[in-house]
């Protein structure tokens, strides 16, 4: 089994590929700040 730092890149791709087709994906490390700064930027 591959450990969590291994499938980082696959989750962090994933997360790509979801934003890419419009899905609001927070960044696993930042959850807090990501969703924060997404939502300034969303309302400006």
């Amino acid at each position: 089994m591959k450990s969590w730092e291994d499938n980082e890149d696959l989750f962090s791709t994933v997360l790509a590929e979801l934003k890419s087709l419009g899905v609001k994906v927070p960044k696993a490390k930042k959850l807090k700040s990501g969703v924060t700064k997404q939502e300034k930027v969303s309302q400006e």
